[in-house]
């Protein structure tokens, strides 16, 4: 169900730009995170879950990855260029 989300929002943002890529990153990472901690917490006695969770982890700490270097660019590419300070004559 998770991954079904995360194409859905990948296919919204595949035309939206930076900032839609950036919306699907970080749904993509915070959903990753709290479904795969609630399965590797819950999942005692049952390796194929916690090695199912801990993957989603891993997929989680992705999606991180990738939502810190999108809001960098977006960063960089929205700075102003200094304001000029010279009086005119």
């Amino acid at each position: 169900v998770v991954s079904l989300i995360i194409i859905i929002c990948f296919a919204a943002s595949h035309y939206g730009g930076y900032s839609s890529d950036l919306f699907r990153a970080g749904i993509g990472a915070v959903l990753y995170i709290i479904v795969s901690l609630v399965s590797v917490i819950g999942g005692t006695g049952d390796g194929a879950r916690i090695a199912g969770g801990v993957f989603g982890l891993i997929a989680g700490l992705l999606f991180a990855y990738d939502t810190y270097t999108i809001f960098l660019h977006i960063k960089s590419t929205r700075q102003h260029t200094a304001a000029s300070t010279a009086v005119a004559p």
